[in-house]
């Protein structure tokens, strides 16, 4: 296997997704039997920064290689047993492979019901939701699907996770919460609000949409709107989980037409959505990042950003999106980071600026030499047909 720069996120063991590669035969037939034999325990899991906006940090938590490949086998495995527990209105969970999910879905249901006049909206999300599920309560559920004892038995070791160098103090719970990071922490947290989307849903004139613990409802009115604002309370509150106040940052009633609002990275300008101005600042922190980086050197570097800027164009580059220009000034600033990033190590290494006297069009094809233009994105984002 070739060595995939971006995955090298190592668990306790230090061993990363490259590492794993080079004996992976022998590391897989392992894993194959300590399962037969009953033998396979999960490692502790090794708490990890990453950032969520400027100068803020969320811990994941990472599971070794193996533990990482033993936890899809076993989503993989249980997820159709629990297809009664998929209520529709969770757009971060795909039951079906035929059935799409995920937030450009979400976001076409957002227009739809706007377009059906349900233009109020109740947005929040759920306070240190996976630090907060009951553990006795998903695997009371669980437990109820999963007949095998064998199988039964991993998923208890995966809900009762340990964490490296963990205390009292640092917020792990024996009795909630569930591993974030982990590839079946989604699952989990869906079947978990299962009911409570069903009671919001049961409701009528509403619109639950919900992304694991982000959630938006529409509604008609206004008093619908804070109707739903206290049953949402009440209802997850039954679940031993809590919302923000109202008319803070992350919960708040408002009607599309008249304001703005983000939700899942978007900035919802009535049925207009584009990258939202947290998202956007975020993403070029991201190239500073990376131009700044001393562990790669500028081949790599240049990759990356190529790489950044072709997830950023599948991921936003929608027709249902508004977000063209906000991607062509996206292409544009990566496109100017590299170019510094460039000259930068060039005139340190023979201490001047060889390119200051260069005319735009001497500049252009230089660029174009030692492939550094990036703007070629720019043909890739809808409705434009060529680079500018």
């Amino acid at each position: 296997m070739s060595k995939h720069p971006e995955k090298d996120t190592k668990g306790i063991d230090g061993i990363s997704i490259n590492d794993f590669s080079s004996f992976a035969t022998k590391g897989v037939k392992d894993i194959r039997q300590k399962l037969r034999t009953d033998t396979y325990r999960f490692s502790k899991l090794k708490p990890t920064p990453i950032p969520k906006g400027i100068g803020q940090f969320r811990e994941i938590l990472v599971g070794t290689i193996s533990d990482r490949i033993v936890t899809r086998a076993i989503l993989n495995v249980i997820t159709p047993r629990f297809k009664k527990y998929f209520s529709g209105c969770d757009y971060s969970l795909r039951i079906k492979k035929s059935e799409p999910r995920g937030i450009p879905q979400a976001v076409a249901k957002i227009q739809e019901k706007f377009r059906s006049g349900y233009v109020w909206v109740f947005e929040t999300d759920i306070k240190d939701f996976f630090g907060s599920v009951s553990k006795v309560e998903i695997l009371k559920i669980m437990k109820s699907e999963i007949k095998n004892p064998k199988l039964f038995s991993l998923v208890e070791q995966i809900v009762h996770f340990q964490v490296e160098n963990t205390t009292k103090e640092n917020g792990y719970s024996e009795e909630e919460g569930l591993a974030q990071g982990s590839s079946i922490s989604p699952l989990l947290a869906s079947i978990y609000l299962s009911k409570f989307d069903q009671l919001i849903m049961s409701v009528d004139n509403v619109e639950l949409i919900r992304y694991v613990d982000d959630l938006v409802v529409l509604c008609k009115s206004k008093t619908s709107a804070e109707s739903i604002h206290a049953k949402i309370e009440c209802e997850l509150g039954n679940l031993g989980l809590k919302i923000h106040p109202l008319d803070s940052e992350k919960t708040r009633i408002i009607k599309s037409v008249d304001e703005r609002f983000n939700f899942l990275g978007l900035s919802f300008n009535y049925c207009d959505v584009d990258i939202s101005p947290k998202k956007k600042d975020k993403i070029e922190k991201d190239f500073i990042d990376i131009v700044s980086s001393t562990k790669m050197n500028f081949p790599e570097k240049r990759q990356k950003l190529s790489r950044k800027l072709d997830g950023l164009i599948d991921q936003y580059n929608k027709t249902h999106y508004k977000a063209t220009d906000s991607l062509v000034s996206l292409c544009l600033t990566a496109n100017k980071r590299l170019h510094g990033c460039f000259v930068k190590g060039l005139t340190t290494i023979i201490g001047y600026n060889p390119f200051r006297k260069l005319n735009p069009t001497q500049l252009h094809r230089l660029e174009m030499f030692f492939d550094l233009d990036l703007t070629s994105k720019i043909k890739k984002i809808k409705g434009i047909k060529r680079a500018t």
